[in-house]
């Protein structure tokens, strides 16, 4: 509402169902946002659904590396979310390939999500290095991080593994 009260073409398009579904239904006729909020479902492709939009948000209040941060980001999507105590900050530089808010703070998100949308150089910017998040979170960067720290592990003379691996 805080959005598109500043940018009233703005359109959210929220994915997934839930037991909630009803109640956000409500609520989207309560605050006279039908036009302006889409409510999709499910979806088998959330990697086109993410490509479609200008960025993702993250309004999760617990939350731990969720799978939908790398999937968006790999196709350009930055995100705007709430700064938790695990998950987002892994992989949201903020202010480079995404925005971090303090949790809760509603105000703040719709102030970031309007900047985001109305300066289409730093929404551009920030989708661009939202795709390297694929360099630093893949399989084989992810295998090779594994075996040195297991190696580490099992051999006090590898412990060092731990270290160059940023772990503490």
């Amino acid at each position: 509402q805080r959005v598109h009260r500043t940018l009233p073409q703005s359109q959210l398009w929220v994915y997934g169902d839930g037991t909630e579904r009803d109640s956000f239904k409500e609520k989207i006729r309560t605050l006279n946002l039908v036009d302006a909020v889409t409510m999709n479902g499910f979806t088998i492709d959330p990697l086109s659904a993410f490509a479609s939009g200008a960025l993702t948000l993250m309004t999760s209040h617990y939350e731990g590396l969720p799978l939908t941060l790398g999937e968006a980001m790999s196709v350009g999507t930055p995100f705007v979310a709430y700064d938790l105590n695990y998950g987002p900050a892994e992989m949201i530089e903020n202010g480079t390939n995404g925005i971090l808010i303090t949790a809760g703070d509603i105000d703040a998100m719709a102030q970031a999500v309007v900047a985001l949308l109305t300066d289409s150089r730093r929404l551009a910017e920030m989708s661009a290095a939202a795709r390297t998040v694929v360099d630093t979170f893949n399989r084989d960067r992810n295998r090779e991080n594994w075996l040195k720290l297991i190696a580490g592990a099992h051999n006090p003379q590898l412990s060092g593994a731990k270290a160059s691996l940023g772990l503490t």
